[in-house]
């Protein structure tokens, strides 16, 4: 090896060894030859034989800085008041949003925030963003070996490494090779470091690579993944509270071995999409030989049209689905369908259907519940999130169809006042669908090439079924809507699907019949434990010492995240506790810190009562289990 006897890269490589001591020792171990670095100027380095920057590096630098400042790529979240609010969650929130208004919370530009940046160079650019801002985190993407050797000969990491620690944070080198890599890699760093991270995130490309472009590009739409499904305390106590109900009256699918339980028979996902206008004469005609799965408000538009469905899908655990839906569900009609619905839906959905098959759903804290109590392998649901339509395939492709071809699933929108079926319950003014109104929030390719409006949810549930899809291997899935584009769907017509020449409720009942469906019987005294170790928890979390209010939430977290004890503990508590986390973090960066410590003790005392109403409401569900 070269040697290397200056004291800024003994300083820095001392800084890499405490930050990514693996990458430390390959890079101290590896000469500048081994890849073709070479140090051309004071301010410049090549690796082969082309220049990094060309010219002065540090004025190169500066005059990028001055572009980004022009036009900034950040990204803040904050959460809004909600005035009466029953969620242990939000009350917090809106504690903390008073005490932060009272105390001067700062718009615009904030104090601090966290970095990520793509690309190291010479590490100038780490440096002035560092003293602009007060980094908590930097991130910095750096796949290339030669860019950190010459960071580390050239930069100032040490000094980052220092500054970052005192705010509370650190310096991450990630080195991925693709953009998923990069998502996940991120996701480590949440865990381990808080997902307060989120509140204040400035973007930074210091150069231009394939990898880099595409992080920019799809950035947004990880964030939002990043954002997505968290859940929160008082769901998933509704969900449990479902779960026990619906156990004690019907039946659920459970796991055997049912390798030959297939069939081709041609299943129609319906969900409500606008482009569901335009097949509903043609489904009307056809309905004899499709299996047709009604999900969720696409149901008034079959309704409407004279179709009858063979399923109606459900996965809501708020009430507020059963008013919208159960005007459609009168008895004459329920006893011809088949509910599919998840554990977490209300019984009164449920209850209106004498036939139904129940789907545990993955990481849900009733689903633990009802493991536990029953000893049963329940069918477990992967992706069924967040829309319906998601969950109705990963319904109808467990109970062994293998013929999914998705209807007015278009995740998507070409005009804002057609965000849904017209003929839907959300264009119904004297109904209480009759407010909601969908905005675009991101541009995805549509199934003809062009790009069309969709929003975090919808974008959400097109790649949690790109997701299924993988998952699905030997299945013929078509994606028959014309919204977004949806991999690992082939797009076709409706009408090119060929339909057999069978009688459909025959074949549909017998194959019913096969399906492996247990009642399930509850042992109350097998969950005891569990609950125990939900309420220790809760009790758990002593603040005394307000400043490490952000410490204790991240250190509750990965013990949830991590301990297998913990696990229907980390799905009850860990949404609260990411919301909770980004808030406070959110407010710290846009308070000046004379007023930080009040602001500590206002949120100590809210998670502290928080925890005391956990606690509480756990103890009452414990002690009343078996009268649910």
């Amino acid at each position: 090896m070269e040697a290397v006897s200056s004291s800024k890269y003994s300083a820095n490589l001392d800084a890499l060894k405490e930050i990514a001591p693996e990458l430390a020792s390959r890079l101290a171990h590896r000469s500048h030859s081994f890849y073709k670095l070479k140090l051309t100027s004071a301010n410049d380095f090549s690796i082969g034989d082309e220049a990094f920057y060309g010219g002065d590096g540090q004025k190169e630098t500066l005059v990028q800085l001055q572009n980004f400042r022009r036009s900034p790529t950040h990204y803040s979240l904050s959460f809004k008041n909600t005035p009466n609010a029953q969620n242990l969650h939000q009350k917090v929130i809106n504690q903390l949003n008073e005490a932060a208004n009272r105390l001067g919370r700062k718009d615009g530009k904030p104090y601090a925030s966290n970095l990520i940046a793509l690309g190291c160079g010479m590490g100038y650019h780490l440096t002035q963003l560092s003293e602009e801002f007060s980094l908590k985190h930097i991130v910095l993407v750096e796949p290339s070996d030669a860019q950190l050797l010459a960071l580390l000969e050239l930069g100032d990491l040490h000094s980052l490494v220092a500054s970052c620690k005192s705010n509370g944070g650190t310096v991450h080198i990630l080195q991925p090779k693709s953009v998923p890599e990069f998502s996940r890699a991120m996701l480590d760093i949440f865990d381990h470091n808080g997902w307060g991270f989120l509140a204040e995130v400035t973007l930074y490309r210091h150069y231009n690579s394939e990898l880099f472009d595409a992080v920019m590009g799809q950035f947004a739409e990880m964030r939002q993944g990043w954002l997505s499904a968290w859940g929160f305390f008082d769901d998933e106590l509704i969900g449990l509270k479902h779960s026990v109900a619906n156990a004690k009256k019907h039946v659920f699918r459970v796991n055997r071995n049912t390798v030959n339980l297939r069939t081709n028979l041609p299943v129609l996902i319906i969900g409500n999409g606008p482009s569901l206008d335009n097949e509903l004469e043609y489904i009307k005609e056809k309905q004899r030989d499709f299996i047709i799965v009604s999900c969720g408000t696409a149901i008034a538009p079959l309704r409407k049209s004279g179709i009858q469905p063979d399923f109606h899908a459900e996965m809501e655990r708020s009430l507020f689905t059963a008013r919208v839906q159960a005007p459609w569900f009168e008895p004459s009609f329920a006893k011809n369908v088949t509910l599919l619905a998840l554990n977490t839906v209300a019984q009164e959905i449920t209850n209106l259907f004498p036939k139904a098959i129940l789907f545990s759903k993955k990481n849900d804290v009733g689903k633990a519940v009802l493991s536990q109590a029953c000893g049963v392998d329940l069918t477990d649901l992967s992706y069924c999130n967040p829309t319906v339509t998601n969950f109705a395939v990963g319904a109808i492709a467990s109970l062994g169809f293998t013929n999914i071809n998705l209807v007015g699933c278009d995740y998507g929108f070409k005009e804002d006042t057609h965000h849904h079926s017209r003929t839907s319950d959300y264009y119904d003014f004297k109904g209480p669908l009759k407010t909601v109104r969908y905005k675009s929030e991101i541009k995805v390719r549509g199934v003809d090439g062009n790009l069309i409006h969709s929003n975090r949810i919808f974008n959400q549930a097109r790649l949690s079924m790109e997701r299924l899809s993988r998952k699905l291997v030997g299945y013929q899935l078509s994606n028959c809507s014309a919204g977004a584009s949806i991999s690992g769907f082939r797009q076709r017509s409706l009408k090119s699907i060929d339909v057999p020449a069978i009688t459909k409720a025959a074949e549909l009942d017998s194959f019913l019949r096969q399906q492996p469906l247990a009642t399930l019987d509850l042992d109350i005294e097998r969950v005891l434990p569990m609950f125990n170790e939900m309420i220790r928890l809760s009790e758990a979390l002593p603040l005394n010492n307000c400043m490490s209010i952000c410490e204790h939430l991240v250190e509750r977290l990965r013990q949830l995240r991590y301990s297998s004890e913990a696990s229907a503990a980390w799905v009850l508590f860990s949404g609260s506790f990411k919301y909770l986390s980004v808030c406070i973090d959110g407010h710290l960066a846009r308070l000046d810190k004379k007023h930080h410590a009040e602001f500590f003790e206002v949120a100590g005392q809210a998670i502290s009562e928080m925890n005391t109403q956990a606690n509480l409401r756990l103890k009452q569900i414990k002690e009343n289990l078996g009268e649910i």
